[in-house]
């Protein structure tokens, strides 16, 4: 009787023991669960901070390189308008001369269509003409290396003959008239013309087409 008291009362220990720990085990867990979620709402409130700092920060870059953007478009824009009073001072500075290179190469060209050969009673001296053929080799070497020069400066020919005739660059020494072409229409170059990077130099003289009825282009007498 004795040992079966003695079981059931080991029984009824054990059994206060189960239940003692498994409340433990609950309140415990109770603990690391709401520890847990303690964790976690301070993790979610750190990085929802992190995220409106970083938020601010990238708008702040944005403003910054919209700000550089800007100042690098105008600083561009300066620098081109620079660069472009600059060049139009220096063709400015550049016409008078250029001009005069023109003049000399149009005296050149004149000289070398009318450059006589001489004869004697019984022909061309051989030595003369081996002479005046040095020269116009000489001549047109010259004429070559002014219009290099020119060209390196930006100078380039007017191309006006059939084309019609434009006040900005051309200047009507002539009339002719001629049904082949349009009223206005650019017949022949009597001086030729130069533009200077796009702009231009020197008028080019030409004749324009006429019909019967006056054109309405003026000459220069």
């Amino acid at each position: 009787m004795v040992r079966d008291d003695s079981r059931e009362e080991l029984l009824q220990q054990f059994s206060e023991f189960l239940d003692n720990n498994q409340k433990a085990n609950i309140e415990c867990a109770k603990d690391d669960t709401f520890s847990l979620y303690t964790e976690l709402a301070g993790l979610k409130n750190e990085v929802q901070r992190e995220s409106r700092q970083l938020h601010k920060v990238i708008e702040e870059f944005h403003a910054v390189f919209a700000t550089l953007e800007n100042s690098n478009k105008l600083l561009t824009r300066q620098l081109e308008d620079a660069r472009k009073r600059e060049s139009e001072i220096a063709d400015n500075a550049a016409k008078p001369l250029l001009i005069s290179v023109l003049d000399f190469q149009d005296r050149f060209v004149e000289a070398m269509r009318h450059k006589p050969v001489k004869k004697t009673l019984f022909g061309s001296n051989k030595h003369q003409k081996q002479w005046i053929e040095a020269q116009q080799d000489g001549m047109s070497m010259l004429l070559s290396r002014l219009e290099a020069i020119s060209a390196q400066h930006g100078v380039k020919t007017l191309d006006c003959v059939g084309k019609p005739f434009d006040v900005k660059y051309m200047l009507a020494v002539d009339v002719e008239h001629d049904d082949n072409y349009e009223e206005g229409i650019v017949l022949a170059q009597v001086r030729p013309g130069f533009l200077l990077h796009g702009q231009s130099l020197r008028l080019a003289e030409v004749i324009v087409n006429r019909r019967e009825q006056d054109s309405g282009v003026t000459c220069e007498q």
